[in-house]
């Protein structure tokens, strides 16, 4: 179970960090492009964003729950053991 514990908060942090820099790469590039693009590009790139952010939002928020969630496991569980042999 451990071990479980730290692929899970590992893959949730590579996978936070690698959508964070997607999005600078990804916005710095279409600040560029935006100038010189025809508008049937610049409106797939508008679409492309929201559902990039969401999904980013999205993954953010339901890993943090899931850390949360073990974290505060965790917690209980160090508190039984220490009121086990308090006694």
């Amino acid at each position: 179970m451990k071990y479980s514990r730290i692929i899970l908060i590992s893959t949730w942090i590579l996978m936070t960090i690698s959508m964070a820099s997607w999005w600078l790469i990804y916005g710095l590039r279409q600040i560029e492009k935006n100038s010189s693009l025809a508008s049937v590009e610049v409106i797939r790139g508008e679409r492309m964003l929201p559902l990039g952010r969401s999904f980013s939002h999205s993954f953010n928020f339901s890993g943090g729950l899931g850390l949360l969630y073990y974290s505060l496991r965790e917690f209980r569980r160090n508190k039984e053991v220490k009121e086990f042999f308090a006694t």
